[in-house]
């Protein structure tokens, strides 16, 4: 799918529509259907040991979650494990957009690319992660420098119709990042008339993702809409950075622990053999992510059998759509064991 595919009507305003992330579905009340044995009917007694385990689960509930604690200034900053897997996957096919996250909107209505501007400063401020980057030592290990507030990375270009403006966007959005010298946070205004805008935020996935970048764009149109109406920047400092959870990360995931993982995994996937499937055309000597998607839908009465499947059997809805094209796989390659990942950061499954 094109960037562009993702411009949706807009306008500067930040109270257009839900809030990032919000699903506008409503939260479903307490039910209030009778008993089938009546209101009044005694309720069985616990056994001893649904007791045990109701008490453990209870207990379970009541422990405080880790808080990421905030660093002291001047502590070096290591790369998360997530931003290392993105390094290394660009030192393996450097100059890939693959790992591009472009977020796009459609402004309409008067727009102060002035104000737009300033706050795409502010955003840029205000999150370390926007100003990383990831210059290589001399023993070719990377190391995350975040650079000093400055102005964002913004261009201003003209767009004669809607298609020059696809276009422009597009070229924009598939630009690789430079993870050694940065920024890995761009943005684009596409001016299509007076009352009539683009906006491109692109970010490289190593300091973004999907949800994160939506989340990004409500601070960029909220920042804009109080700089517009005069008013003092509407978000907080926040309480910590990326930078402390990658400190955080790593300090729970070290010695024994990491260890005893890798040895799990090392165990899990000992064995599996590469995916072979037939083409019809050679694959390239190295991955170029020039492969196309394909996209489908799924109808109302199908994805209810898929959901009552899932049920049936305690499993997700993605869990069978996960099973059901493994099974895809297996008839194209002829192999029974193989290895599939699947995303799950930001999925509530």
């Amino acid at each position: 799918m094109s960037t562009a595919d993702t411009t949706t009507p807009a306008t500067p305003s930040p109270e257009h529509g839900p809030a990032p992330g919000h699903t506008g579905a409503a939260v479903p009340g307490p039910s209030h259907a009778p008993s089938p044995t009546g209101a009044d009917a005694p309720r069985p007694a616990l056994s001893d040991a649904k007791r045990e385990l109701l008490r453990r689960r209870l207990a379970s509930r009541a422990r405080p979650r880790a808080v990421v604690p905030r660093r002291a200034p001047g502590t070096p900053v290591p790369l998360s494990f997530a931003q290392e897997r993105l390094w290394f996957m660009e030192q393996f096919a450097p100059g890939t957009s693959a790992y591009n996250i472009p977020v796009v909107r459609r402004l309409r209505g008067t727009l102060d690319a002035d104000a737009l501007r300033a706050a795409l400063d502010t955003s840029t401020a205000r999150h370390e992660t926007l100003r990383s980057r990831y210059p290589a030592t001399e023993d070719g290990r990377p190391l995350l420098v975040v650079d000093p507030p400055g102005p964002a990375a913004f261009s201003l270009r003209e767009a004669a119709d809607e298609a020059s403006a696809e276009r422009i966007v597009d070229e924009a959005a598939a630009v690789p990042f430079d993870l050694d010298k940065g920024p890995l946070f761009r943005s684009l205004l596409v001016r299509l008339a007076d009352d009539d805008h683009v906006l491109l935020l692109l970010v490289h996935h190593s300091v973004s993702d999907g949800w994160s970048s939506e989340v990004l764009l409500g601070e960029v149109l909220r920042s804009y809409a109080a700089r517009v109406a005069g008013a003092p920047d509407p978000l907080p400092e926040l309480a910590v950075q990326y930078g402390d959870f990658a400190l955080w990360q790593r300090d729970r995931l070290s010695g024994e622990r990491l260890a005893g993982e890798l040895a799990h995994w090392s165990r899990e996937l000992a064995g599996v053999e590469p995916l072979e499937l037939s083409f019809s055309l050679p694959r390239p000597s190295r991955q170029t992510f020039e492969g196309a998607g394909y996209a489908f839908a799924v109808d109302r009465a199908l994805l209810d059998r898929l959901a009552a499947l899932g049920d049936r059997h305690d499993a997700t809805l993605h869990m069978v759509l996960l099973a059901a094209f493994q099974l895809l796989l297996s008839r194209y390659s002829g192999q029974r064991d193989f290895a599939v990942g699947s995303p799950v950061a930001g999925r509530p499954e």
